[in-house]
């Protein structure tokens, strides 16, 4: 065990450490001690072999003193040699049990009987005193013990004092007892020093663990992001161009067509937002909003959204309300819609006959609700998977329909940061109730903090569109023309800066990621020049995360729109803009 305690670089660090830290006090007991030991034999034996003794012992001594400081230097300096400073101080503790093993057998063949006593005392005591000092270094303890005791007891073995017996075998068991005593002494440290480094290198194995999985979760975030990123840039093109279809000259049959495209559009935007909204939850980086609403708008024109399909499917949808919800309360109003959204989808998606009904209720600050179905139902046995993501209660219905199974997993994680927590019932072939409980505090608000209509009509504005894709330049521009506007094209950040130099405009939708300078850089100047200190800057972006929306308020900017556009959102951010900038 020893020897590969040796063999320890790591065992060997520590133990040289911990008998370097106690050197400088140890020196300082020896030499005191040898003064005291001097003074008892001022009459017993000559001054010069005192003088000579006092003179080895203290030189000894201060070489130790020396050398330790040498130790400290090289650790600070970072070139220390563990292994070989172990082995110098092992030769230097050698050395001061030799002198003081000698000089002890001198005194005790040269003094009376008590101070022959008094000697056994004294030595027996620095070899006490040297335990804690010398403890976690076995070899160097061990030979300072024997080295020092064994010429006490060979000259009390060898002596005719009336105490010499006694005195032999109480010296003899004092040193068994010693040296036993310092091997479980020096087991314990050693012990002790190894599960330190046990732990230490399990806190580092940890340490490790949580740095990967951080690494890899934001990893998995930046993937996550950029596909959203390259999704979204070509959906704007498509839903854009559907959006400027729709006031050309289509046929009945065109229009037709067009929905389904853009139907299909809108469904692949809405599985692209639920990957990165799982995304966000699990990388901690979904922010909630809480701010006063309307709870029962909110919650009417949620149901409105699933009217017309539950209209097709002959599914009676109800909302119950109670009689005190026309009230304004404090909360993210964004995400309980989203969590109500993700629960009628579900309902109207799995039922086809019978009813389903929302019902709200209040409890003090906390609301209740609930979205229950005549649907397919849930099998007992698979309720406890409906919340796993990618998961669907029953996979051989997936094709009949579809979905990624995120739907449920992000409402649940939503509802937990919303301060509850989402409960199913469930009975196969007889429907689905969901239910909820949050805490929603009733607040005092002026109509114009909860006014959510839609913008009025905007006047003819001269806009400056920067954004390098070609796609995205002609959907954004058709888009404005359609609505009246003046559009000036940039092709880069660089262009952005040189036309706001040149000319005055309304506003400016920017881009984020632009070569030459990009949306965030082109920004910054633009509000260093006079024509752009107040000038209205949106941010007009395929970057989803929280993170990009915080970094272009940060600039600048006045707003924050993500790909793919739909016309009827840039328009209330382009009048919300321009009345919060006028």
């Amino acid at each position: 065990m020893r020897l590969q305690q040796a063999a320890n670089p790591a065992i060997v660090e520590r133990i040289t450490r911990l008998v370097y830290r106690s050197a400088v006090p140890g020196q300082v007991i020896c030499i005191l001690t040898a003064l005291v030991l001097a003074a008892a034999y001022l009459s017993q034996v000559s001054l010069q072999f005192l003088a000579a003794w006092l003179a080895v012992t203290w030189a000894l001594a201060g070489w130790r003193l020396h050398t330790a400081y040498g130790y400290l230097r090289a650790q600070q300096a970072g070139l220390v040699d563990y292994a070989a400073w172990s082995a110098r101080f092992e030769r230097g503790v050698n050395l001061t049990a030799l002198i003081w093993g000698a000089g002890g057998y001198f005194f005790m063949q040269n003094g009376s009987d008590m101070h022959r006593l008094f000697t056994a005392f004294v030595l027996s005591g620095l070899v006490s005193g040297a335990v804690p000092i010398l403890g976690a270094h076995y070899r160097a303890l061990r030979n300072f013990a024997i080295i020092i005791l064994l010429p006490i007891l060979f000259s009390a073995l060898i002596g005719k004092g009336p105490f010499d017996g006694v005195l032999a075998a109480m010296c003899l068991m004092y040193l068994v007892v010693v040296v036993k005593g310092v091997r479980h002494y020096n087991d314990a440290i050693v012990e002790s020093i190894e599960l330190e480094l046990e732990q230490k290198q399990l806190v580092q194995q940890l340490e490790q663990a949580r740095n990967s999985a951080e690494a890899a979760s934001k990893a998995k975030t930046e993937f996550i992001a950029n596909v959203s990123h390259e999704i979204r840039t070509p959906m704007n093109g498509i839903v854009g161009m559907a959006h400027v279809m729709e006031h050309s000259g289509l046929n009945p049959a065109q229009r037709q067509d067009l929905s389904v495209i853009q139907a299909s559009a809108e469904l692949l935007l809405a599985l692209v937002n639920d990957v990165l909204d799982l995304s966000k939850i699990e990388a901690g980086q979904l922010d909630l909003s809480a701010k006063p609403f309307s709870l029962n708008t909110t919650l009417q024109r949620t149901v409105q959204m699933f009217a017309e399909v539950s209209r097709e499917k002959h599914v009676d949808l109800q909302l119950q309300l109670p009689a005190n919800i026309d009230v304004i309360v404090q909360g993210d109003q964004l995400r309980l819609q989203q969590v109500l959204v993700n629960l009628l989808g579900n309902a109207v998606k799995f039922t086809h006959q019978g009813q389903i009904c929302v019902r709200v209720a209040q409890q003090g600050e906390q609301w209740c609700f609930e979205v229950s179905d005549t649907g397919i139902g849930i099998a007992r046995d698979q309720l406890s998977q409906i919340f796993e993501a990618f998961v669907q209660a029953d996979g051989s219905r997936a094709r009949q329909y579809g979905g990624t199974g995120l739907g449920l997993t992000i409402a649940r994680k939503l509802v937990s940061h919303l301060g509850g927590e989402l409960q199913v019932e469930s009975q196969l072939g007889h429907g689905t109730c969901f239910r909820f409980q949050i805490p929603l505090p009733v607040v005092v608000a002026t109509p114009e903090v909860v006014a959510d209509a839609p913008a009025k009509g905007l006047p003819a504005l001269k806009v400056l569109l920067a954004e390098d894709n070609p796609t995205n330049r002609l959907v954004a521009t058709k888009l404005l023309q359609i609505a009246g506007h003046q559009v000036v094209q940039a092709e880069n950040g660089q262009q952005a800066i040189e036309h706001v130099q040149q000319q005055d405009f309304d506003l400016v939708l920017m881009d984020v990621q632009m070569p030459l300078v990009d949306g965030l850089e082109a920004t910054r100047q633009i509000r260093q020049l006079p024509r752009g200190a107040h000038l209205p800057i949106i941010a007009l972006t395929a970057n989803a995360l929280e993170a990009d929306r915080q970094a272009c308020l940060a600039v600048g900017m006045n707003a924050f729109i993500t790909k793919p556009v739909k016309p009827e959102v840039l328009q209330d951010t382009m009048h919300r803009v321009l009345q919060t900038t006028a």
